[in-house]
């Protein structure tokens, strides 16, 4: 799961040769993309990590909450359907 992240600290020059702006431009670009990719494997860890507690605590919990939120889903969408159209 972790392979992918980079060792390279944000902001850290991969090479001190190519100190144009628009190489500076696109080595920041990748550092963002980077740190997003690492906020959303952090995200999907504690969204597991709260999964996994709340059904050790109340077993079949969230099959019932997804269950519902799939129920509440399907309303909303039939409930914009039948809106009048502007």
């Amino acid at each position: 799961m972790w392979q992918n992240i980079s060792h390279r600290s944000l902001g850290e020059k991969t090479s001190p040769i190519n100190n144009s702006p628009i190489s500076e431009v696109a080595e920041k670009l990748t550092d963002l993309k980077v740190s997003r990719q690492n906020l959303t494997k952090l995200m999907n860890l504690e969204i597991w990590a709260i999964v996994t507690t709340t059904d050790d605590f109340f077993p079949g919990f969230w099959y019932r909450f997804m269950s519902n939120r799939q129920l509440a889903l399907k309303k909303l969408v039939q409930r914009e359907k039948d809106l009048p159209k502007k």
